[in-house]
């Protein structure tokens, strides 16, 4: 399965809604693991989230590291099982 950015933003807490991730896409406010986003279709896999995960950002303060846990690879997993752990 594939999740897209816009769902990973208001998923994470980053966005209160899918307006509001589209919004800060398009206006060149999120970033994953450094790299700007600028296509709100961009989507992310299961394995994108394995090991080190992602670091999101959302403007300057907002920042979130998501990753899964490493006993989820032992079990089938979904993304409901991703959940912001790490604030930086």
């Amino acid at each position: 399965g594939e999740l897209d950015i816009i769902s990973v933003l208001v998923k994470a807490g980053l966005c209160e809604s899918r307006g509001d991730g589209r919004r800060n896409i398009q206006q060149g406010g999120v970033s994953v693991n450094d790299e700007k986003v600028t296509d709100i279709s961009t989507k992310y896999t299961l394995d994108d989230f394995k090991g080190e995960g992602l670091i999101i950002r959302r403007g300057k303060r907002n920042l979130l590291k998501l990753w899964l846990n490493n006993i989820f690879s032992l079990i089938p997993i979904s993304f409901d099982q991703i959940e912001p752990v790490e604030n930086i």
